[in-house]
């Protein structure tokens, strides 16, 4: 989300951005490289979290999601539009 308002706010401050005007192309080429770097950083911070964990902690979590009623009540309350 924050992809394009950057990108704008960097071709804005560049000297060059004369010659370069902005185009669609760019403005998406901006978001496609900046959410695939974002994603390739949540894919290593979850792979460094998870890898340096207490196993017993992390079967425990588990557990507690797999068998939660609660995460599974709201979900359906919300989309039988059902007031708690």
């Amino acid at each position: 989300m924050a992809a394009v308002p950057l990108y704008l706010a960097y071709t804005f401050t560049r000297k060059k951005a004369v010659r370069k005007p902005i185009t669609v192309e760019r403005i998406l080429l901006a978001s496609w490289t900046t959410g695939a770097a974002g994603a390739a950083a949540g894919g290593a911070l979850g792979y460094t979290r998870y890898a340096n964990a207490d196993p017993r902690v992390l079967r425990r979590a588990r557990v507690d999601l797999q068998f939660s009623v609660r995460s599974i009540q709201i979900p359906v309350r919300r989309l039988l539009l059902i007031r708690t």
